[in-house]
């Protein structure tokens, strides 16, 4: 199988959607040990399940900026232009639809107390007043609720993992036509952005670290990761980096393996991981995300994720991150108030973030099949 799949209105890189997958499936488990330590105290996944969590966001976003900016350069090398009106439609029916269905469902939620499953969600026994309802469904509306985040305006009523997704859709805002109006230069405009990123993420002499959420919520502090995938999709289109390198099956794979090895110590243990600040993570996270994608899409992968059930799992990845707080929180009381689990056993240690993962799944694939596939046809119409 070659690994970049080329049609004249898709492009199909290998092993990307596995990892999709497992980066949706290592926030949850992120998540899971919050609740956990956040409830209990407890923490027994640490110490690599907080990082899966950050190293899971740091990906998608590296991911994202990859493979956007791939069909961006393609179109801009085979039209010689960009349609950002098309290009802002097809990023609306991917998004929109998901993005504002559960988020107001979930924000209206919070509007009456004898609502049943509140409790299954994680609402508190209150009702959220007006006040705190309309500045949620304005922070959704305009995308913005990483703004809400470190505005210090959060709640437990808002969508507050959409954060990530509102970072996206502010990078996305300015990320085509920069790379219209850069077309002559767009080296050199990819770097200013990684330049950028890599600057705020530097503490504790940058102001911004005074503000941890600030500084892990700005979305000009999430360049470096967009960028740096937009410059990995830079060299792959212009020919100085090729799947096929190098072009020796096992010395490929050794190669790999020699990156890798490093990399998965780092995130499953405490090796190379000493006491650093955490913005220094955002920046290992996302040199390890290109590392990764790298070899995944190499000629000769040692990545085994081309299998029916992990790309279709990649495919509805979004819907599993959008459902994965309600899957937590239902996990969580099933297990806690119906089976009745000591927290600190390790039946509900393991049971707690499967079912979770379960679940989120089980929710997402409606919502693809049901819901999400309806406007994803549309956006043949925006090649």
């Amino acid at each position: 199988m070659k690994s970049i799949n080329h049609s004249k209105s898709t492009v199909y890189f290998k092993n990307l959607d596995g990892l999709r997958f497992f980066a949706a499936a290592f926030v949850i488990l992120g998540h899971c040990q919050a609740v956990l330590y956040e409830g209990k105290h407890i923490h027994f996944y640490t110490p690599f399940a907080d990082k899966l969590s950050s190293f899971g966001v740091d990906f998608f976003f590296v991911l994202s900026g990859f493979l956007i900016s791939f069909l961006l350069l393609k179109e801009l090398e085979t039209t010689g232009t960009i349609n950002i009106r098309h290009f802002y439609y097809r990023r609306f029916l991917r998004i929109w639809p998901l993005y504002f269905g559960f988020g107001i469902v979930w924000i209206l939620l919070g509007t009456t107390q004898s609502f049943y499953f509140g409790p299954w969600i994680g609402y508190p026994p209150t009702v959220q007043t007006t006040e705190v309802l309309l500045g949620n469904l304005a922070f959704l509306a305009t995308f913005s609720i990483n703004f809400q985040a470190f505005l210090h305006l959060g709640n437990p009523f808002q969508a507050g993992h959409f954060w990530s997704l509102g970072v996206e859709e502010q990078f996305y805002l300015i990320w085509a036509p920069t790379l219209w109006l850069f077309r002559r230069h767009l080296l050199a405009a990819i770097l200013v952005f990684v330049s950028i990123g890599f600057a705020l993420d530097l503490p504790p002499k940058n102001w911004f670290s005074m503000f941890y959420e600030f500084q892990y919520n700005f979305t000009a502090n999430r360049f470096f990761q967009f960028g740096s995938g937009a410059l990995l999709a830079w060299l792959l289109r212009s020919g100085f980096l090729t799947p096929q390198y190098p072009s020796s099956k096992w010395a490929s794979r050794a190669l790999q393996i020699a990156v890798l090895t490093p990399m998965a110590m780092f995130l499953f243990g405490n090796h190379y991981y000493p006491p650093i600040h955490k913005n220094y993570e955002q920046i290992v996270n996302g040199f390890m995300s290109i590392g990764i994608i790298a070899c995944a899409i190499a000629e000769y992968s040692v990545f085994p994720f081309e299998n029916t059930a992990l790309k279709y799992l990649g495919k509805i990845s979004f819907g599993i991150y959008v459902f994965h707080i309600p899957a937590v929180r239902f996990s969580q009381k099933i297990w806690i108030d119906y089976a009745r689990l000591p927290t600190d056993s390790a039946a509900y240690w393991w049971l707690f973030p499967l079912t979770a993962a379960v679940i989120a799944v089980v929710f997402s694939t409606i919502s693809y099949e049901f819901f999400e596939k309806y406007f994803l046809k549309l956006k043949s119409h925006f090649r």
